[in-house]
């Protein structure tokens, strides 16, 4: 495959699936992470990121270097089986950022719909006076934010719904390769756990989506990456009724397999 055609390859309405990666900013996943409520207020979320940005970056060029062996060669290069180990660790981690965000805001919300904010506040007031303790500080201090202003809430519960749809997508692939599971579908076995096809666009691993019903196509991590390093908290984000509907299309949930007869 010549050079040109490499770069230009699936190429859509809207540009090519996937920017080639000198055009991918430095810490634009990190910038947009950022950008969610309460998130940039605690530095050690933002370590999070900055550390999930830096193995991006890394595995991008790793990605790329493995697709290019692959179409010189026409086999698999040994330095596939180091970028699956890698990529693994990296969904790991990004689920990890995302999680924490997200119970951050189902904390608060709880602590709102049962009045006890004002509670939770004194009792972080209580316990600095006692013992030095930046996570428990920085908490407060979002906690006193949060009290000012109660909109911010409203802003953090719209967000997790523009990135539901990303979240649970990590969580689905992250809990097959780590639990060898389907996510929500009880005494369930993933398909493939953790393994993956070297994706022909982009060279990132693509691992299958499925959920012993069917699948629902395949994931990457650098469909992960893109997938945060490019949200758009502007936009509306789904209903809940829409967010349930998507995860019953992933789970299975409400789809009966045909049953089979036997002939005769």
């Amino acid at each position: 495959m010549e050079e040109e055609e490499f770069d230009d390859y699936d190429r859509h309405d809207d540009g090519p699936r996937y920017l080639p990666i000198e055009q991918v900013k430095s810490m634009e996943l990190f910038t947009s992470l950022r950008r969610l409520q309460f998130f940039n207020s605690d530095i050690f979320m933002r370590q999070q990121a900055f550390n999930l940005d830096m193995v991006d970056q890394f595995l991008m060029q790793l990605e790329q270097q493995v697709l290019r062996d692959l179409l010189k060669k026409g086999s698999t290069p040994r330095e596939a089986h180091f970028l699956g180990a890698q990529s693994q660790m990296w969904i790991f981690a990004a689920f990890e950022v995302l999680r924490t965000w997200d119970q951050r805001i189902r904390d608060m919300k709880k602590l709102v719909d049962h009045s006890n904010l004002q509670k939770r506040i004194d009792d972080l007031r209580a316990a600095a006076h006692e013992y030095a303790h930046i996570g428990n500080t920085t908490l407060l201090d979002q906690l006193i934010e949060l009290q000012a202003n109660p909109r911010l809430l409203d802003t953090a519960l719209r967000q997790q719904r523009s990135i539901h749809i990303a979240y649970f997508r990590l969580d689905f692939i992250r809990i097959a390769m780590a639990k060898h599971e389907v996510k929500g579908v009880n005494n369930s076995k993933a398909m493939y756990p953790g393994y993956g096809r070297i994706n022909m666009y982009c060279g990132s691993l693509d691992y299958e989506l499925e959920n012993g019903k069917y699948s629902t196509g395949t994931i990457n991590r650098r469909d992960i990456a893109d997938s945060l390093r490019y949200l758009d908290l502007d936009a509306e984000p789904p209903t809940q009724e829409q967010l349930k509907e998507f995860e019953k299309f992933m789970t299975g949930k409400g789809f009966d397999l045909p049953k089979l007869h036997s002939p005769g």
